[in-house]
């Protein structure tokens, strides 16, 4: 990723590049999943799928630079998110090594996360492209990170075990959409949005965005109650009480009495005996997996089931590439 950085003199370039750049790079330089990058491109041509008449107009060439560029700021987005994320739930590990703020510090961290979310912004605003499509990205981009602030705000407000156990679910599941699903409907968008897509098929393909998104965040969550190759991470939102899929599907299927003994298990945590013994007798973590599983092949029926538009793209088929996403997001986490 190219970074600016200012040309005053050499000690600001330098100095800028300690305290800015270099723990705004740190967690790009680590091994990630680039979902969200890769959604951009596929809105694009989800949006040449759904109007014949506008795959006519797309300049194939000249897209891919721009999604490209889109998917720069989106991942930009996503890692200033990541970084705030981490300082607000103190946590220690992102991405295979020590959190930002564990290695710079919390302001430094602060003001990084902070600048990426500025960066994203300017990427989009010196796209080559016109002034209403750029001003329709800009704004698509606010109402997206309002969005996720607010899901944010519910997220760190929230301690689960104080929640009715009659509104739980309903408050798992707006955070997933608030927190995750908007910025996946965010990148497809993006997408769409760079190909002129009709407000219809925009709509349809956010609509997609924001589910997919709550999926991975579902497969996500299921991460917290793995054994293998378990960390401090995987337990973090348990022991926080935050809302959860975990959550969700806890409060809609188990019964009150097997609720209240996965309460006193996450309450024992970090001690992990209590919650491996309950696992264990009702299969839990199976049981909700497969569940995730089965709303994952309902979003998939959702999608067009008539790829003959797609397989004439001069690109590989959107269609499939969401279906291939689908599935491999479902043992991404195992």
């Amino acid at each position: 990723m190219n970074l600016e950085i200012a040309h005053e003199s050499p000690h600001l370039q330098a100095l800028l590049k300690a305290s800015l750049h270099a723990p705004a790079e740190a967690l790009f330089l680590r091994p990630q999943k680039g979902i969200r990058g890769e959604l951009v491109r596929l809105g694009y041509h989800l949006a040449a799928v759904l109007d014949p008449d506008l795959r006519e107009k797309m300049e194939w060439k000249k897209s891919a630079k721009l999604c490209t560029q889109l998917a720069l700021a989106i991942e930009d987005l996503h890692t200033g998110s990541l970084i705030i994320d981490d300082i607000q739930d103190n946590s220690t590990c992102r991405r295979g090594g020590p959190t930002v703020h564990q290695i710079y510090g919390t302001p430094l961290a602060l003001n990084a996360g902070n600048w990426l979310y500025f960066r994203a912004y300017q990427l989009m605003g010196e796209l080559p492209a016109d002034s209403e499509t750029k001003l329709s990205l800009l704004n698509m981009t606010t109402q997206t990170l309002l969005a996720a602030h607010q899901g944010q705000a519910v997220d760190l407000a929230t301690d689960i075990l104080q929640v009715p156990a009659q509104s739980r679910a309903t408050i798992c599941w707006k955070s997933l959409e608030l927190k995750t699903g908007r910025l996946m409907a965010l990148a497809m968008g993006l997408g769409a949005v760079l190909a002129q897509a009709q407000p219809v098929h925009l709509a349809q393909i956010q609509t997609w965005g924001c589910e997919l998104g709550v999926l991975l965040q579902m497969f996500d969550d299921l991460g917290s109650l793995r054994r293998k190759n378990r960390t401090p991470k995987h337990l973090e939102d348990l022991i926080l009480h935050r809302p959860s899929y975990i959550w969700a599907y806890a409060s809609e299927h188990l019964s009150r009495d097997n609720l209240s003994k996965f309460e006193n298990c996450v309450r024992a945590l970090p001690d992990t005996a209590a919650l491996d013994q309950f696992d264990d007798s009702l299969n839990f973590r199976k049981n909700a997996w497969l569940s995730a599983r089965t709303a994952l092949k309902c979003w998939l029926a959702t999608l067009p089931q008539n790829d003959s538009c797609a397989e004439s793209l001069a690109s590989a088929n959107p269609i499939q590439g969401l279906r291939d996403l689908g599935e491999k997001l479902s043992y991404a986490y195992e």
